[in-house]
């Protein structure tokens, strides 16, 4: 965790704040510079005036606001692990990452003609160490599944079923294994590989948007069925309110730390993707909730997170466990502390453990 001080920090939620206002036009700018000054890649995406610009845009926009949330956060490695991703991408789509260094260069021009003079410094160190980063990145994405395994082999005919559209097949599948393993087994070693496993073909390019949402869907759809054969804990006398916080539409993480913390007898106030801050400062009060999950799946959502943990923590009288997990936190020890939570849980697992030692209560079995 890099320390800094009260006044560098307000300076870099400024300049991260003016990123994220101005991460349309700054994308624009870069793609527009980009093209221009490198006719090749406007040959090989496509005319200036069309299409390809308007990829390159999206794209450069995007990679404004994961530039600003690591401004934001002060943590040069945010940015580096989305560039790693980026990195992966174009290999994958036999792009050269050539294209992807003179982008990176376009961004940077057209963020320093927004910003003040005196922030350039702090963009300059930013997209340097990241170039440095991503430079020595795999291209490769390695894959979680393993059919050597009874549980890859279970996670991959799951994922196999959905992808040929059969979704009675699929939750059949894991169905039947609840048989003999106990649910959230399901969940960590066969649900979890088959959903990573599909972000990385969509990441890939090897899954489209509709066939994502026919994944995720189903997962949904198994996991409520999964939920009602597991048995559960007598309740406790807790609460616990889960979310994804405004912006992040993914749900089947969040969903299973909830399932998790009902098994393990907390009453569960389960409020799904993309919730505004202010809704679950007002659901952590009206249900009286001792423990509160928000999940952050990019670099983007960080500052919802602080906005929500802090709109709750103000509307909450009495004092509240916030815990915080996601994509958004992986490999950034202390980052959802530095955001207002009292601690990162990284699987539905240590989100139960976490919270019942908060709370004074035995540890759970799960």
């Amino acid at each position: 965790m890099t320390m800094v001080s009260p006044h560098d920090e307000a300076e870099n939620l400024f300049v991260a704040e003016l990123l994220r206002s101005e991460a349309p036009r700054i994308g624009m700018a870069a793609a527009k510079r980009l093209l221009a000054d490198h006719p090749d890649i406007a040959r090989r995406w496509g005319p200036v005036g069309g299409q390809a610009l308007h990829a390159w845009s999206d794209a450069l926009t995007a990679r404004v606001n994961d530039l600003a949330a690591a401004v934001g956060a002060n943590r040069p490695e945010l940015f580096s692990l989305q560039l790693a991703w980026a990195k992966v991408a174009f290999h994958a789509r036999g792009l050269a990452f050539d294209d992807l260094a003179k982008s990176l260069d376009a961004v940077a021009e057209a963020c320093l003609q927004t910003l003040p003079p005196e922030d350039a410094p702090r963009i300059r160190a930013f997209m340097r160490k990241a170039r440095a980063s991503v430079e020595n990145a795999s291209a490769e994405a390695p894959t979680e599944l393993s059919v050597a395994t009874t549980h890859g082999k279970l996670a991959a005919e799951y994922l196999h079923a959905i992808l040929e559209g059969e979704k009675r097949v699929a939750c059949e599948r894991v169905l039947a294994a609840a048989r003999t393993m106990p649910v959230t087994e399901i969940y960590e070693r066969v649900l979890t590989p088959a959903m990573r496993e599909l972000g990385r073909m969509w990441h890939l390019g090897e899954v489209n948007v509709a066939e994502e949402h026919f994944a995720t869907a189903t997962t949904l759809s198994a996991m409520t069925q999964l939920a009602a054969l597991s048995p559960a804990s007598a309740r406790n006398g807790k609460t616990v309110l889960a979310a994804s916080v405004a912006g992040n539409n993914h749900e089947i993480g969040i969903r299973m730390v909830a399932d998790y913390f009902e098994f393990a007898g907390f009453r569960v106030i389960y409020l799904g993707p993309n919730t505004p801050p202010e809704d679950l400062a007002v659901a952590a009060v009206d249900f009286r909730t001792d423990v509160v999950c928000l999940a952050a799946t990019l670099p983007a959502h960080l500052m919802t997170v602080r906005d929500t943990i802090f709109q709750i923590r103000s509307a909450c009288p009495r004092r509240l466990f916030v815990l915080a997990g996601g994509g958004a936190f992986a490999g950034c020890e202390g980052l959802a502390v530095e955001h207002g939570a009292d601690s990162c849980a990284n699987t539905p697992r240590e989100a139960v453990r976490a919270a019942a030692s908060f709370l004074g209560l035995p540890a759970p079995t799960l």
